[in-house]
């Protein structure tokens, strides 16, 4: 027999599988992330200029840190800023 907490526990961990949604990269085959690619990076950093946490952007542990090392690369050469203006 099932308590009203278990099912509505059931009914939680289900509807997050129905509403998963898949890594960008995953989606698109993409297997190397440039860091010479800043419209692309560009989507993962914040307005503050940080590196944007993962559940913000749906990737998958993998291409997030294909992401973060992207990001650090592009601006220890300067392509992309520390801060704002």
């Amino acid at each position: 027999m099932e308590t009203p907490q278990m099912r509505s526990m059931f009914e939680i961990y289900h509807f997050k599988i129905i509403n998963y949604t898949m890594c960008y990269f995953c989606q698109k085959n993409i297997e190397d992330i440039d860091f010479k690619n800043t419209e692309l990076l560009s989507r993962f950093i914040s307005g503050f200029y940080k590196i944007k946490p993962r559940k913000k952007t749906e990737l998958c542990m993998h291409h997030q840190k294909k992401i973060a090392t992207a990001i650090k690369r592009a601006r220890q050469i300067g392509i992309l800023p520390h801060t704002p203006r």
